[in-house]
């Protein structure tokens, strides 16, 4: 059986803020799932004084280090985590065949890791799924038996990344920071770099996002930043040849079989 391991990065948020309502949620969400498949570890990465936020089922990592505080300008001192470390952490812990990440409020769908194994054992060592956008009225774990039933709308945004565990080391994401600008495409780009079999599903309903108000736009100066570090990931990646096969401006690695037509519309 693949094994699977999955990672997120719990943060404490004051009362009513979009993450504190969205995380007990992703929480549940991810244990439901866990429930419904084998083979499936679960593990965030944090700060040391987020542990309070992190459920006992959830193996914790060691403490984060690194953060945007480090690297920054005075004008920006706000402490988000690299997504590196993040995934150092997981690397680190677990063996398992395939890595996940997805943002802290990114739920899942009962199906989730039973779906991801079925799109891996049709060749493809690394994809992403795009969440879909459920109405804010939906704001408490009791309502879940109400929100898995939601088609929600599509959202475009990248921000739930499977891929083969073998192909991290060879990643490059310089200091890009998650919760600005730029973290979903330098993983996009490294997911697409070094794959062998590549695809971003645009239509399934496997996870989930309350509201979509992206309030990370109107971050101007954390976004600069995390910008400029990946225009740094993209000038690097330029010095390695793609993994799969091109054809012209097409690639290969977006013809995925019949069997993984995407519902809904």
């Amino acid at each position: 059986m693949i094994k699977i391991a999955h990672i997120v990065n719990p943060v404490t948020k004051p009362k009513g803020t979009e993450l504190q309502i969205a995380q007990p949620i992703t929480f549940e969400t991810m244990r439901r799932a866990k429930e419904e498949s084998e083979g499936v570890e679960l593990f965030s990465a944090q700060f040391k004084e987020d542990h309070k936020y992190i459920p006992s089922w959830l193996v914790k990592t060691p403490d984060l280090r690194l953060s945007t505080k480090m690297f920054t300008t005075p004008l920006f001192r706000r402490k988000l985590p690299l997504i590196r470390e993040i995934l150092d952490r997981l690397y680190q812990a677990s063996n398992a065949d395939y890595f996940i990440y997805t943002n802290v409020d990114i739920a899942l769908q009962k199906n989730f890791y039973n779906r991801v194994r079925e799109m891996i054992e049709h060749n493809l060592d690394a994809f992403i799924i795009n969440r879909r956008t459920i109405n804010t009225k939906y704001r408490h774990v009791t309502q879940l038996s109400q929100m898995y039933e939601l088609k929600g709308q599509k959202h475009k945004g990248f921000d739930c990344f499977v891929f083969k565990r073998e192909m991290y080391p060879k990643f490059y994401l310089a200091n890009v920071a998650i919760g600005l600008r730029g973290i979903g495409a330098a993983m996009c780009r490294n997911l697409e770099r070094f794959s062998l079999g590549y695809h971003v599903f645009r239509r399934e309903f496997l996870t989930f996002h309350i509201g979509d108000r992206q309030q990370w736009r109107n971050n101007r100066v954390g976004n600069k930043y995390n910008m400029n570090e990946y225009h740094k990931v993209i000038k690097e990646l330029k010095k390695v040849k793609y993994a799969c096969i091109r054809d012209g401006d097409r690639s290969m690695w977006d013809r995925i079989p019949e069997e993984l037509t995407e519902q809904p519309k």
